[in-house]
């Protein structure tokens, strides 16, 4: 999923200063746009985890509102969600960087 997909979708919310500031984060980190792909899957996939579906099933059994709340589940993606996830992939890149200098040179 891309991110703009998931801002006209209605999956992220954000601000079009915030995901200019994103954009930024993202190219201030080098990260690619299948970087940004996978972060974007990763908060998506995250949002909507079974443990929500059981809870939304026990919830309720009339299927237009479990339905709204699956919907409500995943409008929950937001800048700090998906700043956190760039900073993290950012370091986790860095690290194996690290890493396979050192094994290089040894």
């Amino acid at each position: 999923m891309k991110l703009k997909e998931g801002i006209q979708g209605g999956y992220v919310n954000l601000s079009q200063e915030e995901y200019q500031k994103l954009g930024q984060l993202s190219f201030d980190h080098q990260l690619s746009g299948s970087d940004i792909t996978l972060v974007c899957t990763k908060v998506l996939v995250n949002s909507f985890l079974e443990d929500n579906l059981v809870k939304i099933w026990q919830t309720s059994s009339d299927y237009d509102k479990q339905l709204k709340l699956i919907d409500e589940s995943h409008n929950k993606i937001t800048y700090n969600l998906l700043e956190k996830e760039i900073l993290n992939l950012s370091q986790n890149k860095k690290e194996a960087h690290e890493h396979s200098m050192q094994y290089a040179l040894s």
